[in-house]
């Protein structure tokens, strides 16, 4: 019993602790992250992530419950009231700042060490107050705010973020700074979505391994040719009748060696391609990758990056991985997409520019599609947009992807 007594309280002391450092709120298509004291998986509505130390995690729908693998409750996640903001404390604050902001306030874990592709999952928010400036992960913060986001600092200045799609705003009190920065608005950027139909609307079917195909063609007319031809020379009496027969028999089975093996080499399970929705501003732009991903034959898998985000064609279906090793197997004409984000210095290209000064329709350069795209990814407020058209359908046995479609949106102030 002694024994048993210290085994479990072994167990109890080494369980892996897992916790949400920015509060217990969610917002679909934005990652969650979630810190955990020991490596473990967390399961959401069947969705499995490896957790160790801070990660980021996609629940597909909220509200959410993370579950351990014994199948016990860590932590649950609720969107916030549709019609309030959302503000990030990073230090202390008065207590009458939500109501002065008019806004949910949620104080941020004191020390959180971000990495570098973290700032995404602080879309979180509609706007960052830092009054511990010292504490904070401003780094982050300030690549949030380039990317879009909304940041107020207090008690420290001399911070600049560089071409921005968002604001800074920095003054040496809480109540200058929050003067300054005004009420609380919506972002420019529009956050992205976990359930995308529109997207998938763009998206062709590609042929499936053509050049394996025509491999095969060639090779079984290259026979059928070759014993064409015996057989002609042995009605004519070129030939005899064994050797007929050896000819016959060596091209059969020259024939199937270069059937089995050749095509097999051009042979792919999968097609890749990619779509674009990039939004430019002040020199800088804000790139949504859309990884496109078709089965195009038996034995497609496909494991996405750790930072890309499963987007759902419907808000329910089964898990597209099962375990923590995100290892997707895709039947033959399935489609799954994947979105990452990169923030970086750019212009858009002034030939796709439309006037914003009315709706797009009637007014597209290019492919009506992709403009269709505009009703959830364009920003509030005025905007010019245009699109390109890249190849037609997802290209199988690619490495590198090939452009399928872009949607640009450039931000007008």
């Amino acid at each position: 019993m002694r024994i048993l007594g210290v085994l479990l309280a072994a167990a109890w002391l080494c369980r892996a602790e897992v916790g949400l450092p920015l509060g217990p709120f969610g917002r679909p298509g934005v990652p969650l992250l979630v810190h955990s004291t020991q490596e473990t998986a967390v399961e959401i509505a069947g969705w499995s992530f490896r957790v160790k130390g801070l990660a980021q995690i996609h629940p597909p729908h909220l509200p959410a419950i993370l579950l351990a693998p014994s199948g016990g409750e860590l932590a649950r996640v609720t969107a916030p009231p549709a019609d309030r903001f959302l503000v990030g404390l990073f230090g202390d604050g008065p207590p009458d700042l939500a109501e002065r902001l008019d806004a949910i306030v949620v104080p941020v874990e004191p020390g959180i060490r971000l990495r570098g592709g973290d700032w995404r999952a602080l879309d979180l928010f509609d706007r960052i107050v830092v009054t511990d400036v010292e504490r904070a992960p401003m780094e982050e913060l300030l690549a949030w705010c380039r990317a879009g986001g909304s940041l107020v600092v207090a008690g420290a200045r001399g911070f600049a973020p560089g071409p921005c799609l968002g604001t800074l705003v920095q003054a040496p009190d809480l109540e200058e700074a929050l003067r300054r920065a005004g009420p609380v608005a919506r972002s420019r950027i529009p956050r992205p979505l976990a359930v995308w139909p529109a997207v998938y609307g763009l998206v062709r079917s590609p042929d499936g391994n053509p050049r394996a195909l025509a491999t095969a063609r060639w090779i079984a007319l290259g026979c059928a040719v070759a014993m064409a031809f015996q057989v002609l020379m042995g009605a004519l009496g070129w030939i005899g009748r064994r050797a007929l027969l050896r000819g016959l028999v060596l091209v059969a089975f020259a024939g199937g060696g270069l059937g089995l093996l050749v095509p097999s080499a051009h042979y792919t399970a999968l097609a890749a391609g990619r779509i674009e929705v990039c939004y430019f501003g002040d020199g800088v732009v804000r790139r949504r990758i859309l990884h496109v991903r078709i089965g195009v034959g038996p034995g497609a898998t496909f494991s996405p990056g750790e930072l890309q985000a499963p987007v759902l064609y419907r808000s329910g279906g089964d898990p597209w991985w099962r375990g923590p090793g995100r290892v997707c197997t895709l039947p033959e004409g399935v489609i799954r997409i994947f979105l990452e984000e990169q923030v970086a210095r750019g212009r858009p290209a002034s030939t796709l520019m439309l006037d914003s000064s009315a709706p797009p329709s009637g007014r597209m350069l290019h492919d009506r599609p992709v403009l269709d795209l505009l009703p959830t990814a364009s920003p509030g407020g005025p905007w010019r947009a245009g699109a390109s058209v890249g190849t037609a359908a997802p290209v199988p046995g690619t490495e590198e992807e090939p452009l399928l479609a872009r949607l640009e949106v450039a931000l007008q102030d």
